[in-house]
């Protein structure tokens, strides 16, 4: 199903089967942290939106942590290096 559903959508699903446990937890807070950057706006295009989530992992988890890691991965996975 994620796999054609749209680039953001699937690399959400890289980032929370990779993180584990429940996805509403740590990468649904990264993701909603990412849509609330004053930064991403309607007209961002995935980079953008990309480093959002990559900012939030870092403020959330800390620099270099696991889930910031874990973000990068899933991203680079559909072709989007933050």
């Amino acid at each position: 199903m994620h796999i054609n559903s749209g680039i953001p959508n699937k690399a959400f699903h890289n980032v929370a089967m990779a993180i584990g446990g429940n996805a509403w937890e740590k990468a649904g807070g990264i993701w909603y942290s990412a849509l609330r950057d004053p930064r991403v706006k309607a007209t961002s295009r995935f980079l953008t939106f990309a480093k959002a989530t990559g900012r939030a992992a870092n403020r959330l988890y800390c620099d270099g942590s696991d889930e910031a890691k874990k973000v990068a991965a899933g991203w680079k996975a559909v072709g989007i290096e933050i």
